[in-house]
């Protein structure tokens, strides 16, 4: 069932020049072995490999890890 809010939160996303998401943990290290952990490795290994984007991570509260997801700096880029 697709989730309703997906299309806002890529709107969001798609004219921000930085996000950060909270996940838990089992999502990115191997804890789980479902469908979902597949997704969000594939999703995080595209990221990574973009070369316009910068991509840091950081432990938060005791199960979660942070993710920010930002845009290199891009003189020609039209910033409006």
């Amino acid at each position: 069932m697709p989730n309703d809010r997906t299309p806002y939160l890529q709107d969001l996303v798609k004219y921000s020049r930085k996000a950060t998401i909270i996940i838990h943990k089992s999502f990115v290290n191997g804890q789980r072995t479902d469908e979902k952990f597949e997704l969000t490795n594939n999703a995080l290994d595209c990221l990574k490999s973009d070369d316009r984007l910068v991509l840091t991570t950081k432990d938060v509260e005791d199960e979660y890890l942070e993710i920010t997801i930002s845009l290199k700096e891009d003189k020609e880029e039209d910033n409006v």
